[in-house]
């Protein structure tokens, strides 16, 4: 039954537009709130066995094995495609997924990126013939759009890294304990 609300006839089903801007406010305004709180927190997608101590324990010249029994499997393992061209392009660094951690460079992926996190670590070992050339993590920032070295282990070379921020970023949450 339709009724008059400030000089307009409201129909049954009608709102109005002041009813529905309020409305609106109800649910916009928590839900960028939530958004926002979510995108200011960094996150990790970490497997429970990658935690600062025992990624310091890694090695180069260890195998498959020996880094799988101290930090576990990884979540993705990849091979690199040796330099080609396809078509008319120079082809470096192309990584294909592997079963086999005993190619001629297989890359062995700890963490996965965190959506709408602003900042979230990733872990990289590398293999080559089977054995440990590089430990290399980082921390992706700006929602991944920017990233920093916190670690690095090179065959030949000294230990980079490993203070306080590789620390933090590696330590285990209460979740992964």
């Amino acid at each position: 039954m339709p009724h008059e609300i400030h000089g307009r006839v409201q129909k049954f089903g009608d709102i109005g537009p002041a009813k529905v801007a309020v409305s609106t406010r109800r649910v916009a305004v928590p839900c960028l709130m939530a958004l926002a709180c979510a995108a200011c927190t960094a996150g990790a997608d970490l497997p429970a066995g990658v935690t600062a101590d025992r990624v310091l324990m890694l090695r180069p010249g260890m195998t498959y094995e020996e880094v799988t029994t101290i930090v576990g499997p990884p979540v993705r393992m990849e091979t690199e495609l040796p330099r080609h061209r396809e078509g008319s392009m120079d082809v470096v660094h192309r990584q294909v997924p592997t079963a086999n951690p005993f190619g001629d460079r297989v890359v062995l992926t700890f963490s996965r990126p965190v959506r709408f996190a602003m900042s979230y670590p990733m872990l990289w070992v590398t293999l080559e013939k089977g054995r440990v050339t590089d430990i290399y993590a980082k921390r992706y920032d700006a929602w991944g759009l920017d990233s920093e070295g916190v670690y690095w282990y090179r065959e030949g070379k000294d230990p980079w890294g490993g203070g306080a921020d590789f620390r933090e970023l590696f330590s285990p949450s209460p979740a992964r304990r």
